[in-house]
């Protein structure tokens, strides 16, 4: 995960996930249900950060004050 800012008091959180699925028949079915999970899970992460973050803060999505 990366932080960038975007002026004061904001930034742009982003982040990269890479993952290997296991190899053959097997790696080919699960291949959708493990990206699917990936997905899922960082999008969990990503918005429970936000809101420690806000909270923290004392904001909002945008920036304002809560």
């Amino acid at each position: 995960m990366r932080f960038d800012p975007l002026g004061y008091g904001r930034a742009v959180l982003t982040s990269e996930t890479e993952y290997w699925a296991p190899r053959g028949v097997t790696g080919k079915l699960l291949s959708a249900v493990l990206a699917a999970l990936v997905q899922a899970t960082v999008r969990r992460t990503e918005s429970q950060l936000r809101r420690e973050i806000e909270e923290f803060h004392g904001t909002d999505l945008v920036g304002r004050i809560a």
